[in-house]
């Protein structure tokens, strides 16, 4: 009596998720809804598939109660066969509502009526007897299970369809991560191949610069984006390059920034520094020092132009040589900074020219 009551109780949630499903959606005549309150779908849909677990607890009490004898004398076997046409039957009910949600055609209603309340609420009466008829009882044996063929024909068709699109849906899955995986291997393999053939073309215009080329063009092939290989050869061809202490001199003493950052990233990067570089360096920080005291602030946004990243490679490269010219200049350098506006890129400024004041080693780790 207890487990019946139970079930029903159960049975009870089923009808009443089916009664609520069909009253939130104008019993599938009306349109679903769209954007925004399309939202409130989701709860409708779990409501729908709390119903259907409740059906299938109930269906399986009903059958270990001995109330589906009609179905098969095992109670077990009944009990299986039961929970697979209510999962069947749940899965086609839970893709009728799921026809109405996607909006259709003229014969949306009946489908949807048909899957998500008429075939509910035949099982309802076929479980609620299950739960209730004295167990092992094969009374009205025809008729049930004349209406559990007709269930069983709908629950099998609703399972056959759930493991049709699970088995589509992992093959779909699987053959979009084998496409994904093709695609990006195709383009690293294209990636690669452009990056090889830069290189190839960047080495190739590096051994064709002459040797009077501007060092500008030389610079250009000391950038990131060149392979360490490439730079370590654009260095060695640089410091090769014949008067290239004077020519360092008129970059570094050039009045735009932009030249001089170059010159002053080749000397913090140079295998081999010359000393001969040092009066090149002295002119390059005091052109630095006329541009922090000439700007507003240590970051010109229309030229995006960072004074602190320009006297964070000027540091990098003094410390290359020990000389009491470039260290005098320092305090000069201090004065200009402290003179701007108190902003995140000068107080860093300050904390990288401490560090050259102290004698740390300075290494780039950010932009300032």
């Amino acid at each position: 009596m207890i487990i019946s009551f139970f079930g029903s109780l159960l049975l009870c949630g089923f009808g009443l998720s089916v009664l609520a499903l069909g009253l939130s959606c104008g019993w599938y005549f009306k349109r679903p809804p769209s954007g925004a309150d399309a939202m409130g779908l989701a709860l409708v849909f779990f409501v729908g598939i709390a119903g259907w677990v409740c059906a299938l607890l109930a269906g399986v009490i009903g059958a270990l109660r001995g109330g589906m004898a009609w179905v098969h004398g095992s109670i077990g076997l009944a009990m299986l066969i039961a929970a697979v046409v209510i999962i069947g039957l749940g899965v086609l009910g839970m893709a009728c509502w799921a026809y109405w949600a996607d909006r259709g055609a003229k014969w949306v209603p009946m489908v949807a009526n048909f899957g998500a309340t008429v075939v509910p609420g035949v099982l309802m009466v076929v479980v609620l007897s299950a739960l209730w008829r004295e167990s092992g009882s094969i009374e009205h044996a025809a008729g049930l299970r004349g209406v559990g063929a007709v269930l069983a024909l709908f629950g099998g068709v609703g399972f056959a369809a759930a493991v049709y699109h699970g088995f589509r849906y992992m093959h779909r899955t699987l053959e979009n991560e084998r496409l994904t995986v093709e695609r990006d291997r195709e383009m690293q393999q294209r990636f690669d191949r452009e990056q090889r053939e830069f290189h190839e073309k960047a080495a190739k215009e590096l051994e064709a610069l002459p040797d009077d080329s501007p060092l500008a063009a030389f610079f250009d092939h000391t950038s990131i984006v060149r392979s360490d290989a490439h730079r370590v050869r654009a260095y060695e061809r640089i410091s090769a390059l014949p008067g290239l202490t004077r020519r360092l001199e008129e970059v570094l003493s050039d009045t735009d920034p932009w030249k001089r950052i170059y010159a002053t990233g080749f000397i913090s990067e140079s295998p081999k520094p010359d000393h001969a570089w040092v009066e090149g360096l002295v002119i390059s920080c005091r052109r630095l020092i006329e541009n922090i005291e000439a700007a507003p602030e240590m970051y010109d946004q229309p030229t995006q132009l960072s004074l602190g990243g320009m006297m964070q490679s000027q540091l990098m490269a003094a410390q290359r040589f020990d000389s009491p010219r470039l260290k005098e200049l320092a305090p000069a350098l201090r004065k200009a900074i402290e003179a701007k506006p108190d902003t995140p890129r000068r107080a860093k400024a300050l904390e990288v020219l401490g560090a050259y004041e102290r004698g740390e080693t300075i290494v780039f780790k950010e932009p300032i």
